[in-house]
């Protein structure tokens, strides 16, 4: 099963904020991820930002996750009247 952790990031550039974002942490919590990132903004000032990133234990688990995710999207794209059609539930 996959697991999302929660990445802490602040700008390398603290006085205006233009250069790369990077990583210096990694939490299991998002909670724990936004409170290491305060006080990391720009110029001290605010909060750094918090991205997600899903970690998968093999290969297949990352294949069958994109194509499932893939055949939702193409489902959402359906009108009731083509669901039907399909003997889809109306979702």
């Amino acid at each position: 099963m996959a697991t999302i952790i929660y990445l802490a990031r602040e700008n390398t550039d603290k006085t205006e904020g233009k250069g790369p974002n990077i990583t210096f942490a990694a939490f299991l919590k998002k909670e724990d991820a936004d409170l290491a990132v305060s006080g990391h903004g720009v110029q001290g000032i605010g909060p750094g930002s918090v991205s997600e990133l899903t970690v998968y234990h093999s290969f297949e688990e990352y294949v069958a996750n994109v194509d499932e995710r893939l055949r939702r999207r193409g489902l959402n794209k359906l009108t009731p009247d083509e669901r039907k059609a399909l003997r889809l539930p109306l979702e």
